[in-house]
C-alpha cells in the first residue's frame, strides 16, 4: 500500500497526521510475523516474504477492525466485489 512504500523524504512532503498514519502502516508491514502457532502453515509459507506482503495488503485494504475490543481485523468474504459491475 502507499503508506508502506513511502520514503523518509515522502513523509516530509505530506501533512503530519497523514505522515504519522503512513509511518505506522510501514512499521506494521516491516514487522509481519506469525504471532501464534499455526500448524497448517508450512515453513515455506511462513518464510515467504512476498506472500506475507500480499496478505498484509489484502487485509489492510479490505478489512476492518472488530468492534469487540479484541483488536482483530476481519474480512467479509467477497465484500470487495460489491463495487464491481
Amino acid at each position: 500500500s502507499a503508506g508502506a512504500s513511502m520514503t523518509l523524504f515522502c513523509y516530509t512532503c505530506i501533512p503530519p497526521l497523514l505522515a504519522s498514519l503512513c509511518k505506522k502502516e510501514r512499521a506494521r508491514l516491516n514487522n509481519l510475523s506469525v504471532k501464534r502457532p499455526v500448524s497448517f502453515l508450512s515453513n515455506d509459507i511462513k518464510g515467504n516474504a512476498k506472500l506475507w506482503k500480499w496478505a498484509y495488503q489484502v487485509v489492510y485494504t479490505r478489512g476492518f477492525e472488530s468492534n469487540n475490543g479484541s483488536g482483530d481485523f476481519c474480512i467479509a468474504p467477497v465484500a470487495d466485489m460489491f463495487n464491481h459491475h
